[in-house]
């Protein structure tokens, strides 16, 4: 099993889109998946699902194990009880679970009663999380207090940035705060090596070469920063970004990688309407997370 969270340094990078794509494109090759909506605006819960869920989500579910640890609860609810099944859009068979999201900002001083509060949503999914392949989880914004129990949770990080220097800065500065608390609230030596850095939404309208001019700026700054730190780009050529074959350094900005093209033409690996290059782009990232998570020994979770 390999837990992996979607992570950026701001909004709009592409974190619950990738976190959504990711998870589908695992449920179509046939694995167990669960997607876990912690975004305090529950985005992914509401693309996936149509609706908030307000009965059982992971905001009732987390209020629940805080009372408990507390003392405050006689007995712990079920995680079974809350997850919900999403079938790939566009395809016929393949699904996912999802454990959906709320608003855990409305919780967070009860929280940080909790003796290793960090650990908390490590300690919540502990009872499910051994009958599936994959655990992604769409992470809360960096700057959120309780990001810290992203990094309990999970084994691995997929970050998402974007071209420019402004992204790249924002990028940098969101890595060492995220290293800093592996390190210091967890013990986790090199934690750099444990992040896959992949370049999205790219200018549709970049011409090969400005796209791989894109790619080693924003991985060699990155690569000095943070050395080990591994990223989504391969040598094996394809006509990714026109009639040229050429490297793959990341994904453009396309209609077919949007939120909104999910749900109305399917999942990009099975919908008809999506460009020959998006699709060729996604598999080439795909190809690497798989790469990733299957090389990277993960350091040893610690549930209190």
């Amino acid at each position: 099993m390999h837990t992996i969270s979607f992570v950026s340094a701001s909004g709009g990078a592409g974190k619950t889109l990738f976190s959504i794509l990711t998870a589908g494109a695992l449920a179509i090759r046939g694995k167990k998946v669960l997607l876990i909506d912690m975004d305090p605006s529950a985005s992914a819960t509401l693309y996936l699902l149509d609706k908030y869920v307000e009965d059982c989500n992971l905001q009732m579910l987390l209020k629940n194990l805080v009372d408990y640890k507390l003392g405050r609860a006689a007995r712990r609810i079920d995680v079974n009880d809350c997850l919900a099944r999403h079938r790939v859009a566009g395809a016929e068979v393949a699904s996912f679970d999802l454990l959906p999201g709320g608003n855990l900002s409305d919780i967070q001083s009860e929280v940080f009663q909790v003796s290793g509060w960090n650990r908390l949503m490590a300690d919540l999914v502990a009872p499910i999380e051994s009958r599936y392949d994959y655990v992604i989880v769409d992470s809360p914004n960096w700057l959120f207090p309780l990001f810290p129990m992203t990094v309990g949770l999970s084994s691995l990080y997929v970050v998402m940035t974007r071209p420019g220097k402004s992204e790249i800065e924002k990028t940098k500065v969101f890595l060492q705060r995220v290293f800093a608390i592996m390190d210091r609230q967890f013990g986790i030596a090199q934690p750099q090596i444990y992040s896959l850095v992949v370049l999205n939404q790219i200018k549709q309208i970049a011409k090969a070469d400005e796209v791989e001019r894109e790619g080693k700026a924003t991985y060699d700054e990155l690569s000095r920063e943070f050395s080990g730190i591994k990223f989504a780009h391969s040598d094996k050529k394809a006509k990714y970004y026109g009639e040229k074959e050429t490297a793959f350094w990341g994904l453009k900005y396309y209609e077919d990688l949007r939120l909104d093209s999910y749900r109305e033409n399917g999942h990009v690996l099975v919908s008809s309407k999506a460009k020959e290059s998006a699709k060729l782009q996604l598999r080439a990232y795909l190809e690497l997370f798989t790469k990733f998570v299957e090389e990277t020994v993960v350091y040893e979770r610690l549930v209190e």
